[in-house]
């Protein structure tokens, strides 16, 4: 086999990271200039790859408005390389509607541009998602080309064929490194040596003998010389500057390619950096509450409005998602980075909760409003497929003291008061604030003695939509909850663990919700062991301040811990972290809400909860970006990787969206959350869940870890803000299903709670924002209570509910949690298309989907005008 060697030119432009996106952007105008102007130069350079992200075209054409038709003639003529993501997404972490969406927005403005290049360019992923090749295949890109990843056990050679369990397939090309021929010498014979080396990498494992020279570096300019380096090395080598889509067409004409089905996270070539997942806890935190509050809130309110009333405010949506994206890319999510991009980051979340929050706000008011109803009615949202009857929390204006919810179909709902205040007065004062202000508005209370009070009740809501509760006069009072209900029965130790009787399965579960201290040796890539370390937790720590409060109790517990690791190898305690703890149990729920607050006073230092379950294992289970995972609880690597030379330690330190679990044949227990995505399973049986809160370490990089040898990831840069010297505050829920099969259903309860809006308390407010209460008068007129579809509890999960990109159609994306059918009921007409919402075919109500098989739905839009 002759082998043949293809120079890339391209450059890796992280936007952020050691740098900020400033000085990034300041730079890329200088660097892409030249690039164009190179280009336009020199035919003979066929094409420049730059980093395969639209957001940089974006940022470049903001502030050089003037270059856009010569951008785009060069991205027409596939000379400049754009697209298919928006931004590079990290994988791992982020939510698979944001991956999803990230390749829709990157493709299609690379179209708009000229041309998409359609090769999924992961190159600085850290790691690629199990899930990724039905992605790819969704949305129409039949390769992919990253670093890292790759265990050579696992994958003997450089081009393979990745697979997902739905056959999904993408030709999967390894580039050992994507900057392997980054500094060409001037002299030949320096070059010829340099190429040899890499052949000498590639040459064992390549099938196809088509090798990738990267001519290019992290946010470095073009190599202008680059064609007389390659014609000087013509007359040595086979070698050219061939457009990469050919050349990764050419590297799959090979038979018998192996194939693969899995997640690619090993360390053996390059990092991954696995416990990456929980670095600036508080930004994974702010990433993980934004994704659910777009994801599973925002997005489908704006569907059902859109089908109620024809309006939409799609853009204002997409700008977040873009903000978000921002915040994506490996290093950003990663949170390895400066503090002042850090503190950037934030803010670009803060902005993301502060603009989703008002949108939420602001469409409920617009759907209470064209009801017409009494200032008192209640509308309890339920943005999930099927119909839910939950135990919720609610602060409500009532005209009386005893009430109760009633629906729209005359169901009465009695409610446990636990808090009743007499605001009258603050309520007329708000009521003469807004009268003052808009000529429009109305006395809405009247002579009503008002009462805000805090209410316990359990209600039913249809599927994917709202219901409207009056409230009403009554005697019937709901009894007060406890800390016990037919699933469990909790009490906590003194030490401030929990002992849960699973009443379902008659079994106890001792020293549940323990926290756990141990060393952090690493940096904002990776916790690192210590040979000095002693592991402490609250087994013997002592619960005080202990009050309960019907369904709910809340304690704390103490432990001392070392500041650093100095004082941590002397076994000197000299700090205190104190956790403030809440629990609840709710009616019909096998799950205890978990809500943990503690201040940070300490650095180099990891905490975690350990749940033990009494479950030995081999494998454990999580959910994915769509659909589950199982992975092995022990790697045989973690013992030879030294002698077999891996880049870092192999970890089982795993990723997670929504759940993990452990499962025997008769019990499953797990850990639900909305916070930090990183768990492990602990002890001498593997039958413990750590549960990870936060690291806290001093610097962004450090050298020769323990567990990571060698050079130090990113910069050996101080950066305060990872010590997180301050409070954090973290929300789960421990579960204790009938079988895995709730387990998902638990999930998606617990981040998709139901929602509650009322006019009278908005209005209560005093808000100087107001519109005319008759806005929509003469246009439509909506139901009390609104079903969008119903999905049966079962196969099929829902992703999201969401407005299609474009024309006036909603999309359903699920994806199965078991072989079946899809089963969808609704009114309106449906066809089943891909990830792009294209290429619809007729939907099958019978078709037999695999587990873990995304599906797109396309639900006909109503007719407006």
């Amino acid at each position: 086999m002759t082998n043949r060697f293809h120079v890339i030119p391209h450059v890796h432009w992280d936007r952020e990271w050691y740098f900020t996106q400033n000085k990034s952007t300041l730079y890329l105008l200088h660097d892409l200039t030249e690039i164009i102007e190179t280009l336009e130069k020199n035919d003979q350079i066929s094409y420049y790859l730059f980093d395969a992200q639209t957001s940089l075209i974006d940022d470049y054409l903001k502030y050089m408005p003037q270059m856009e038709d010569r951008v785009r003639k060069l991205i027409s003529e596939k000379r400049l390389l754009t697209g298919p993501w928006y931004t590079q997404t990290d994988q791992m972490i982020i939510h698979g509607e944001s991956i999803v969406r990230n390749l829709i927005y990157g493709i299609e403005e690379a179209e708009d541009y000229g041309y998409c290049f359609r090769v999924g360019h992961a190159v600085d992923c850290f790691g690629q998602n199990v899930r990724m090749p039905q992605i790819y295949e969704g949305v129409g890109v039949p390769y992919t080309l990253f670093k890292r990843g790759i265990e050579f056990d696992e994958i003997p050679s450089t081009e393979f064929l990745w697979k997902d369990d739905d056959g999904s397939l993408v030709k999967a090309y390894h580039g050992i490194d994507y900057l392997n021929f980054r500094n060409p010498s001037s002299e030949k014979e320096k070059n010829i040596e340099k190429i040899k080396k890499i052949e000498e990498a590639y040459a064992p494992r390549s099938r196809s003998g088509e090798m990738l020279l990267f001519n290019g570096f992290d946010q470095h300019p073009i190599r202008k010389d680059i064609v007389r380096i390659v014609d000087d090395l013509k007359d040595e080598f086979d070698i050219d500057m061939m457009p990469l889509e050919e050349v990764l067409e050419k590297s799959f004409e090979v038979d018998d390619l192996p194939e693969y089905k899995g997640e690619l996270v090993s360390g053996q070539t390059s990092r991954v950096h696995k416990s990456i997942y929980s670095s600036r806890a508080d930004l994974k935190i702010a990433n993980a509450k934004a994704e659910n509050k777009l994801v599973r809130i925002a997005e489908p309110l704006q569907a059902i409005f859109y089908e109620l009333t024809g309006r939409e405010n799609r853009e204002v949506l997409k700008s977040l998602w873009k903000l978000m994206m921002e915040n994506a890319a490996h290093d950003s999510i990663g949170c390895c980075n400066s503090d002042e991009v850090n503190r950037q980051i934030a803010a670009k979340f803060a902005i993301v909760h502060d603009t989703a929050n008002e949108y939420i706000d602001l469409t409920m008011r617009k759907i209470a409003n064209l009801l017409k109803g009494s200032v008192y009615d209640v509308q309890l949202y339920n943005l999930l497929p099927y119909e839910r009857t939950e135990n919720i929390d609610l602060s409500i204006l009532s005209p009386y003291r005893q009430f109760a919810l009633k629906d729209s179909k005359g169901n009465v709902y009695p409610v446990e008061v636990r808090q009743i205040n007499d605001v009258t007065k603050q309520v007329k004062g708000a009521a003469g604030f807004v009268g003052g202000a808009n000529g429009n508005y109305e006395d809405i209370f009247g002579e009503d003695t008002v009462y805000l009070a805090k209410v316990n009740t359990t209600v039913s809501v249809s599927p994917m939509g709202y219901e409207t509760f009056k409230v009403v006069e009554s005697d019937e009072v709901k009894k007060a909850a406890s800390l016990e209900n037919d699933d469990l029965k909790i009490s906590v130790n003194d030490n401030g663990s929990l002992t849960v009787y699973d009443k379902k399965k008659d079994h106890t579960y001792q020293q549940v919700l323990v926290f756990e201290d141990g060393a952090d040796a690493g940096d904002s890539y990776d916790w690192s062991s210590y040979p000095y370390d002693e592991i402490l937790t609250s087994e013997g720590s002592k619960a005080y301040d202990v009050v309960y409060e019907a369904n709910s109790v809340s304690y704390k517990v103490d432990m001392d811990v070392p500041a650093d690791l100095e004082e941590r190898k002397n076994r000197i305690y000299s700090k205190k972290l104190t956790f403030r703890v809440e629990l609840s149990l709710r009616e019909n729920k096998p799950e205890i809400d978990v809500r943990v607050k503690v201040d940070n006073t300490a650095t180099d230092h990891r905490v975690r909860v350990l749940v033990k379950t009494d479950i030995p294992s081999e494998r454990s289970y999580a959910d994915t970006i769509f659909g589950d995972i199982s992975r092995p609880v022990y790697l045989p690597k973690e013992k030879v990787w030294r002698e077999e030379k891996w880049d870092e330690k192999p970890r089982t330190i795993e990723s997670l969206m929504s759940y993990t679990y452990l499962k025997n044949d008769d019990r499953c227990v797990g850990v639900v959350t909305d916070s930090v995505k990183e768990y492990q399973i602990v002890s001498e049986d593997y039958d413990t869940i750590a549960y990870t809160l936060y690291r806290s370490f001093p610097y962004m990089g450090r050298s020769e870890l323990p567990d990571r040898p060698g050079r130090a990831s990113g910069q050996v840069e101080e950066c305060y803000d990872d010590n997180l010297f301050k409070e954090l505050e973290f929300t789960f829920a421990l579960v204790f299903p009938e079988n895995r099969d709730q387990i998902v259903d638990l999930a998606s309860e617990y981040t998709t709670p139901l929602l509650a809006y009322q006019d009278g308390v908005y209005s209560y407010t005093g808000h100087q924002f107001l519109f005319c209460r008759s806005i929509y008068d003469g246009e439509v007129e909506i139901p009390e209570n609104y079903s969008a579809f119903h999905i049966p509890k079962g196969n099929s999960k829902l992703s999201i509910y969401k407005l299609a990109e474009h024309g006036s159609d909603t999309i359903i994306r699920v994806f199965q949690d078991k072989d079946g059918s899809v089963d969808v009921n609704t009114d309106a007409k449906l066809s089943v298309c891909d990830l792009r919402e294209m290429n619809d075919q007729p939907y099958d109500r019978n078709r037999t989907y695999v587990k873990n098989k995304i599906i797109t739905l396309k639900k006909e839009g109503k007719n407006h005008e």
